[in-house]
Protein backbone atom coordinates (compact mmCIF):
# COMPACT_ATOMS: atom_id res chain seq x y z
CA UNK A 1 0.00 0.00 0.00
CA UNK A 2 1.39 3.40 -1.01
CA UNK A 3 0.92 5.90 1.78
CA UNK A 4 1.60 9.48 0.90
CA UNK A 5 1.95 12.10 3.57
CA UNK A 6 -0.41 15.01 3.10
CA UNK A 7 0.78 18.48 3.92
CA UNK A 8 -0.84 20.22 6.84
CA UNK A 9 -2.46 23.62 6.42
CA UNK A 10 0.50 25.14 8.27
CA UNK A 11 2.93 23.51 5.83
CA UNK A 12 0.92 24.81 2.88
CA UNK A 13 0.99 28.34 4.29
CA UNK A 14 4.75 28.09 4.89
CA UNK A 15 5.32 27.11 1.25
CA UNK A 16 3.04 29.92 0.09
CA UNK A 17 4.87 32.44 2.29
CA UNK A 18 8.21 31.33 0.87
CA UNK A 19 7.00 32.01 -2.68
CA UNK A 20 4.73 35.04 -2.31
CA UNK A 21 7.55 37.32 -3.46
CA UNK A 22 7.04 35.94 -6.99
CA UNK A 23 3.86 38.05 -7.07
CA UNK A 24 5.56 41.27 -6.02
CA UNK A 25 7.16 41.69 -9.44
CA UNK A 26 3.77 41.84 -11.17
CA UNK A 27 1.55 44.88 -11.38
CA UNK A 28 -1.56 42.74 -11.63
CA UNK A 29 -2.53 39.42 -10.12
CA UNK A 30 -5.30 37.51 -11.84
CA UNK A 31 -6.62 34.00 -12.18
CA UNK A 32 -4.58 33.26 -15.31
CA UNK A 33 -1.38 34.05 -13.41
CA UNK A 34 -2.45 31.90 -10.49
CA UNK A 35 -3.36 28.94 -12.68
CA UNK A 36 -0.23 26.85 -12.83
CA UNK A 37 1.77 29.18 -10.59
CA UNK A 38 3.70 26.30 -9.03
CA UNK A 39 3.55 23.84 -11.92
CA UNK A 40 7.11 24.62 -12.98
CA UNK A 41 8.49 24.15 -9.49
CA UNK A 42 9.13 20.55 -8.52
CA UNK A 43 7.97 20.12 -4.94
CA UNK A 44 6.62 16.63 -5.29
CA UNK A 45 3.19 17.96 -4.30
CA UNK A 46 -0.10 16.51 -5.44
CA UNK A 47 -2.35 18.58 -7.70
CA UNK A 48 -4.64 19.27 -4.74
CA UNK A 49 -1.73 20.48 -2.61
CA UNK A 50 -0.52 22.73 -5.43
CA UNK A 51 -3.98 24.28 -5.72
CA UNK A 52 -4.04 24.85 -1.96
CA UNK A 53 -0.61 26.52 -2.05
CA UNK A 54 -1.71 28.70 -4.97
CA UNK A 55 -4.81 29.70 -3.02
CA UNK A 56 -2.84 30.34 0.19
CA UNK A 57 -0.57 32.74 -1.69
CA UNK A 58 -3.46 35.13 -2.37
CA UNK A 59 -4.05 36.56 1.14
CA UNK A 60 -0.29 36.95 1.53
CA UNK A 61 -0.02 38.71 -1.84
CA UNK A 62 -2.92 40.96 -0.87
CA UNK A 63 -1.14 41.89 2.36
CA UNK A 64 2.03 42.70 0.41
CA UNK A 65 0.07 44.96 -1.95
CA UNK A 66 -1.41 46.81 1.05
CA UNK A 67 2.05 47.31 2.54
CA UNK A 68 3.16 48.73 -0.83
CA UNK A 69 0.12 51.07 -0.84
CA UNK A 70 -1.33 49.31 -3.91
CA UNK A 71 -4.85 49.23 -2.52
CA UNK A 72 -6.64 48.64 -5.83
CA UNK A 73 -4.50 45.56 -6.45
CA UNK A 74 -5.07 44.34 -2.90
CA UNK A 75 -8.81 44.71 -3.42
CA UNK A 76 -8.68 42.75 -6.69
CA UNK A 77 -6.75 39.96 -5.01
CA UNK A 78 -9.30 39.82 -2.18
CA UNK A 79 -12.10 39.50 -4.76
CA UNK A 80 -10.17 36.61 -6.29
CA UNK A 81 -9.90 35.10 -2.80
CA UNK A 82 -13.68 35.32 -2.42
CA UNK A 83 -14.20 33.72 -5.84
CA UNK A 84 -11.83 30.79 -5.29
CA UNK A 85 -12.49 30.03 -1.62
CA UNK A 86 -15.36 28.38 0.20
CA UNK A 87 -16.66 28.26 3.74
CA UNK A 88 -17.43 24.58 3.16
CA UNK A 89 -14.19 23.57 1.41
CA UNK A 90 -10.79 22.42 2.58
CA UNK A 91 -9.09 24.03 5.56
CA UNK A 92 -7.12 26.29 3.20
CA UNK A 93 -10.29 27.29 1.32
CA UNK A 94 -11.99 28.12 4.62
CA UNK A 95 -9.01 30.12 5.89
CA UNK A 96 -8.91 32.19 2.68
CA UNK A 97 -12.70 32.58 2.70
CA UNK A 98 -12.82 33.97 6.23
CA UNK A 99 -9.74 36.14 5.67
CA UNK A 100 -11.34 37.77 2.62
CA UNK A 101 -14.71 38.20 4.37
CA UNK A 102 -13.04 39.81 7.39
CA UNK A 103 -11.53 42.48 5.18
Amino acid sequence: MNKTKRLSTVDIIKIARAHVSRFSFHDTVDISMLNGFFRGVCFGLSDKEIKNVELAVLPLASSEKVSDHQFDQASRILKLCEFLSSKNGSSVQRMVYYFSKAL
